[in-house]
């Protein structure tokens, strides 16, 4: 089934067909979870929330949108129910950034190829320091940062993600890059 189309698997899926649900599942899971991983920071959480997210999903694909993207409306979900989750807590934060194609972290994504243990160490060193300060961002700058390069939204996706205005997106992406150029100025000298 992987070669159909998203609105394709929901059309069987809303004609009977279960397995067309489970594919919808088996490529969308692992970027809900990390989403959800983000605002959690815990497994047991997250996975609770990427459930949740595919219970309502199922529950709701009799009004999913066709002319929406599957996997935006799909994080919608999932960033509306981390919402709910974090007003009950009052509190959430982020890890760190992780790229959706790639398993490893933000670090190991950034010591790249590197033989030399001088090059690995400053490497290691730069991506701490960078992961640090994405996690002084206001939480506002940090989701827009992780929907944008890490999920890779288009502003118009993030938008409706979040229920803000694409300027509100641009802002907030324009600040939040300021602010890390600031800080990650301060934090090499």
């Amino acid at each position: 089934m992987n070669e159909l189309t998203d609105n394709k698997l929901v059309e069987l899926f809303l004609e009977g067909d279960q397995p067309a649900f489970n594919e919808i599942i088996q490529r969308y899971h692992k970027n809900v979870y990390r989403l959800a991983y983000k605002f959690t920071r815990k497994a047991a959480d997250a996975e609770d929330v990427a459930q949740d997210t595919f219970l309502r999903a199922y529950e709701n694909l009799l009004k999913y949108p066709k002319e929406v993207k599957l996997k935006p409306w799909l994080l919608t979900i999932c960033v509306n129910l981390c919402r709910n989750r974090a007003k009950k807590k009052k509190s959430y934060n982020f890890s760190q950034l992780e790229n959706a194609e790639d398993d490893r972290t933000y670090e190991e994504r950034l010591k790249g190829t590197a033989k030399d243990p001088h090059q690995l160490a400053e490497k290691d060193e730069s991506a701490l320091t960078v992961q640090e300060a994405i996690e002084r961002l206001p939480d506002k700058y940090q989701i827009v940062i992780q929907l944008r390069y890490v999920e890779d939204l288009s502003y118009n996706e993030i938008a409706e993600n979040l229920n803000i205005p694409i300027n509100t997106v641009k802002v907030h992406l324009n600040r939040a890059k300021k602010y890390l150029e600031q800080s990650l100025s301060y934090d090499f000298k």
